[in-house]
C-alpha cells in the first residue's frame, strides 16, 4: 500500500500540482491534501504518533501536512 501512495503522490500529484500553481503553492497544496486524507485514521487510531502525546490530535492533523 505504501508504494502505491507514493507512486500516486510523488508520482502523479505533485507533477500535476507543480504544473497548475508552480512549486510553493503545489507543495502546499499537496501536503493539505496528503493530510487530509490520513486524517480519520490520526484522529480515530492514533496513526502514526499514537494518542498520548501535546495537543493530540489536532496537533497530529497540522503536523501531518508536511511538505514533502
Amino acid at each position: 500500500m505504501a508504494l502505491g501512495e507514493e507512486i500516486g503522490r510523488r508520482g502523479f500529484m505533485y507533477p500535476e500540482l507543480k504544473d497548475a500553481y508552480g512549486r510553493t503553492k503545489g507543495l502546499l497544496i499537496g501536503g493539505v491534501i496528503h493530510g487530509a486524507w490520513h486524517f480519520p485514521a490520526i484522529i480515530l487510531f492514533g496513526f502514526e504518533y499514537g494518542k498520548n502525546y501535546i495537543g493530540a490530535p489536532l496537533l497530529g492533523l497540522v503536523v501531518f501536512c508536511y511538505i514533502w
